[in-house]
């Protein structure tokens, strides 16, 4: 067989960074290749609907000054399971939920009701949900997704300011 090419995405610009959806359209579902990353990195960071999905891969979203994520917005890196037969045997192999790392290096990370932060997917086990503001605070209005049929996940905040989980 072929071997598969693991991709990999960075964008980088000093400036604005916005990410929308003007239409609306659905993301459908795209089965990705498992292990991939995103990276994107702006001064302000702005996802103001759409999906951006790293499967059982890595997305990274580092702002220099404050992260927003608008009703619509949906990160994810769901895990990944695949069946299939041997010649004795059927067999299922699985990849966790990936790592979902949020970063404000000197402001604020608001996840506005509606947005959609998901590390599970409904297959395998349940990835990592990580957020740094350590100069500023996160705001948690929207919905984390930590749900998979083989538990796990785990959960990272790292904030200069105090926090409320109670709207989790």
């Amino acid at each position: 067989g072929q071997e598969a090419l693991i991709p990999a995405l960075a964008l980088t610009t000093t400036g604005q960074l916005t990410v929308s959806n003007p239409t609306g359209a659905e993301a459908g579902d795209i089965e990705g290749t498992p292990g991939g990353s995103i990276a994107l990195s702006g001064g302000d960071v702005s996802i103001l609907g759409g999906t951006i999905r790293a499967t059982a891969g890595e997305l990274d979203i580092t702002s220099g000054h404050s992260l927003v994520l608008a009703d619509g917005a949906v990160l994810e890196t769901p895990g990944e399971a695949k069946s299939g037969v041997d010649s004795a045997d059927p067999f299922t192999l699985s990849a966790p939920g990936g790592l979902l790392h949020l970063t404000a290096l000197d402001g604020n990370i608001d996840l506005q009701t509606g947005s959609l932060l998901s590390v599970g997917g409904g297959k395998g086990r349940a990835g990592t949900l990580a957020f740094t503001a350590t100069k500023g605070e996160v705001s948690f209005n929207g919905t984390l997704d930590t749900s998979a049929p083989d538990a796990g996940g785990s959960f990272v905040l790292d904030v200069g300011g105090g926090f409320d989980l109670d709207a989790l």
